[in-house]
């Protein structure tokens, strides 16, 4: 089926596509290419990039698809798939289910069978010369089932692992799985393709478990409803799923016979209207009673089946509980058995207690060595010393006064002596009434010569 998006070949190398270009590798090793590369675009644009299913069926279906006239049948097309396998853009259906899509993350082992023999990737898809030449084989879309796990991954996540409470919420039926996780929408409606996709959940992505009809989930996100339980499914898991589906089957009832019931309201409704004959009336009020006992019973019967999945959640819940505490025990005397018994416990705090007091007493008799100096004797110089600093500062006290008093009257003759000088350098004029010091321009022309007298 064919993306919405199409591309076409160019039409002025149709010849050369077309026609067998195999021998093209030696002779011509750049055109060989360019044929190759410019299929493989055709191809993906066309025929894998949004294909809604995760095969490509080759074969004479695919040749007849791209036949085009005149070139008819294109005659190198097993060519460009192995090119497409080889770039992991395809895998065979051998390596899908052996477990070597991914090589990095396949085992030693079964590397070693695979490629001992014949290396991943190299794929035979001509099955002979003649015009219709390609196996009829399935080839995975890598880009696909990558892209379609990613929407089922987000079904699994809201609708099972968010809603999970214990291990009766994890094991189903494979259709109830299958309705659970949307396959219906993301997947052709076709087996094959829900077993591949089942496949790669398991094996690739490590998010399920399966055994024939059984699907349990075992995702990261659930470790904590799954601690201490196999990662298979077991007998148990059988007996869950048995009880999962009897649920879902009341269900189902429940909801038919409710839907029954309201089409029997309408139509008793329309008859009382319409003057419907009593008995008939009568009739159908009878139905809708029996109707009405059969839902009592289901109802009856679905409480009975969901305590049962509820003390199953919990039963699990409390095994897990149990193996914690005792693990937990087990932790406790082995932290216990590290430290000993109580009566050694006494002898050690016995024992410190003994060699503190031994402390103790060596340092008392360290304080009252015969070094160590009397405290009367250390007051007494301590005194002694106090009223020496007393005297010393009184009698500093008098120097000082002394020695003021005696420079005082000096400080006084110096300040007469410096205003004598002072007056003496003054220039008065005997002839002006006042002192020349309220004239100080006058002074100042003095400085420089005698003052010329009026005429």
């Amino acid at each position: 089926m064919k993306s919405r998006g199409t591309m076409d070949l160019p039409p002025s190398r149709l010849d050369s596509l077309y026609k067998d270009f195999s021998n093209l590798k030696e002779l011509n090793p750049e055109g060989y290419r360019a044929n190759i590369d410019t299929w493989k675009a055709y191809l993906t644009k066309n025929y894998l990039k949004g294909s809604s299913s995760l095969f490509l069926n080759c074969g004479s279906d695919l040749l007849v698809k791209l036949r085009r006239e005149p070139q008819g049948l294109p005659r190198s097309i097993d060519v460009v798939l192995t090119s497409l396998v080889e770039s992991d853009c395809l895998v065979a259906i051998e390596d899908f289910y052996n477990g070597i899509m991914y090589p990095q993350e396949a085992s030693t082992l079964m590397r070693w069978i695979r490629w001992g023999s014949w290396p991943r990737g190299k794929v035979n898809l001509r099955n002979n010369h003649d015009e219709y030449y390609l196996k009829a084989v399935k080839l995975i879309i890598k880009p696909v089932i990558e892209q379609k796990f990613e929407h089922i991954k987000i079904q699994l996540r809201n609708n099972i692992i968010s809603e999970a409470s214990g291990i009766a919420d994890l094991v189903f039926s494979k259709q109830e799985f299958y309705r659970k996780c949307g396959f219906h929408r993301i997947l052709d409606d076709a087996e094959e393709e829900r077993e591949a996709m089942l496949f790669y959940l398991s094996r690739y992505k490590k998010l399920i478990v399966q055994d024939r009809d059984i699907i349990k989930v075992i995702a990261p996100e659930v470790n904590h409803l799954l601690a201490h339980l196999e990662r298979k499914v077991t007998e148990d898991d059988r007996r869950i799923a048995a009880l999962n589906m009897s649920l879902i089957y009341v269900e189902s009832q429940i909801k038919t016979l409710r839907t029954q019931i309201a089409d029997y309201a309408v139509l008793l409704k329309d008859m009382i209207i319409n003057l419907a004959p009593r008995e008939t009336q009568r009739k159908y009020l009878q139905g809708k009673k029996l109707v009405e006992r059969s839902l009592s019973r289901l109802l009856e019967q679905q409480t009975s089946l969901l305590t049962v999945k509820t003390q199953i959640n919990l039963a699990a819940t409390n095994a897990l509980l149990f193996k914690a505490l005792e693990e937990s025990n087990k932790v406790l005397k082995s932290i216990n058995d590290s430290v000993g018994s109580v009566e050694k416990i006494e002898e050690l705090l016995d024992e410190i207690k003994e060699e503190g007091e031994k402390a103790e007493e060596v340092n008392a008799l360290i304080a009252k060595s015969p070094d160590a100096e009397d405290e009367a004797e250390l007051d007494r110089e301590l005194e002694e010393m106090k009223v020496e600093t007393e005297q010393t500062r009184k009698e500093e006290t008098v120097i000082d006064v002394s020695e003021k008093k005696e420079n005082k009257p000096s400080r006084e003759a110096n300040e007469s002596e410096h205003l004598v000088k002072k007056l003496s350098s003054l220039n008065i004029d005997s002839k002006s009434p006042e002192p020349r010091e309220k004239y100080p321009n006058s002074i100042q022309r003095g400085s420089k010569g005698a003052i010329a007298e009026p005429q």
